[in-house]
């Protein structure tokens, strides 16, 4: 029986440019937010407390201003407030070179002074991120199945999936904070291929359903926020029916979990573009898991406004199950994606 040669070599990651809503709660009167959340982009942010002083009686006579200012020492200035947040150096995590000039634990909205280039319409960092990814996955499968006992080889690429309007679902909701986040994603897919053959060089029609849910972890990796190392479970489903030409159809299901471990990178290009990577190994035969699964995923990113990314980009991921000489599912699945990342 054959086995697909292609093996994912590098990886990719939905890159997902997150922001949330900040709440600043130590706002006070005297300091009324700027109505563009940018502007201005070198003034300090950092809630301070302030005093009111009374304006000068202009009708005092010379003499009560002296006494005044005879009963004024140094030792009755008023000391600087102890909860006064300090300015302090925060790196956002979507603009190199751009820092803060505020502290964002001490509940202050954070903006970004201008360094190493222009970065003017780069969102405010915030604690917490939200980002909800829908894609379209143009994917074709290659590999071998089984079903009850009868094989069949698979190999449908790509476009003749988007030809026979066969087109893969993918949604991605993820949510981070600071340096750690998670993320749940499912995909299903239905696909036909009409010229498989069989182990015994039959023809047959094979259909494919398959689909998995996940939920991952990921940390950021040292120093660098663009950089995370993750993993997780992916539960999957897969239903092949194997008709023969002249002969009976025969259909199996299966399910089971396969776990994963992998990394994922992001690069800023310049205010509206990037790129991202994600690759990642499983399975293992741990259990009821697949022999293995792997994945690598490349993407380019649009930034269109602060909540919305256009995103483009080429994925593919493989796994390797049997179940005894009943079923087997050695597919590789790839294909052309695109979508668009929400943050909220």
């Amino acid at each position: 029986m054959t086995r697909p040669s292609i093996r994912p070599i590098f990886g990719a990651s939905v890159a997902v440019l997150l922001t949330a809503v900040a709440f600043p709660t130590n706002a006070t009167a005297n300091a009324p937010a700027p109505s563009d959340p940018l502007a201005p982009l070198t003034t300090h942010v950092a809630t301070q407390t302030s005093t009111t002083a009374s304006a000068p009686d202009t009708e005092s006579t010379s003499d009560a201003t002296s006494s005044a200012a005879d009963d004024t020492s140094p030792t009755d200035a008023a000391a600087p407030d102890p909860e006064t947040p300090t300015h302090t150096d925060v790196v956002h995590p979507f603009a190199p070179g751009a820092r803060s000039t505020a502290d964002p634990d001490a509940g202050a909205a954070v903006h970004f002074t201008q360094r190493d280039g222009d970065i003017a319409d780069v969102p405010p960092y915030r604690p917490w991120e939200f980002a909800v990814t829908p894609y379209l996955w143009v994917a074709g499968i290659d590999g071998d199945v089984k079903a009850n006992g009868t094989s069949a080889g698979a190999d449908e690429g790509p476009f003749s999936a988007l030809g026979d309007a066969e087109l893969g679902f993918v949604a991605n909701g993820e949510v981070r904070y600071g340096d750690q986040g998670g993320w749940v994603e499912v995909f299903g897919q239905q696909i036909e291929d009409e010229h498989s053959h069989t182990g015994g060089g039959a023809a047959s029609d094979t259909e494919i359903e398959q689909g998995y849910f996940e939920a991952a972890y990921a940390h950021q990796i040292g120093d660098d926020e663009t950089f995370d190392a993750y993993g997780g479970l992916r539960r999957w489903h897969v239903d092949t029916t194997v008709d023969l030409d002249g002969g009976p159809s025969t259909s199996q299901d299966e399910s089971w979990v396969d776990p994963f471990v992998g990394v994922r990178k992001r690069w800023r290009l310049d205010d509206a573009w990037g790129l991202s990577a994600r690759t990642d190994v499983g399975g293992f035969n741990l259990g009821d898991a697949s022999d293995f699964t792997a994945q690598a995923m490349a993407q380019a990113e649009r930034r269109i406004d602060e909540h919305t990314t256009w995103v483009i980009g080429y994925r593919v991921l493989s796994v390797d199950y049997d179940k005894g000489s009943s079923f087997e599912h050695d597919v590789i699945t790839h294909g052309v994606l695109t979508g668009v990342t929400v943050r909220f």
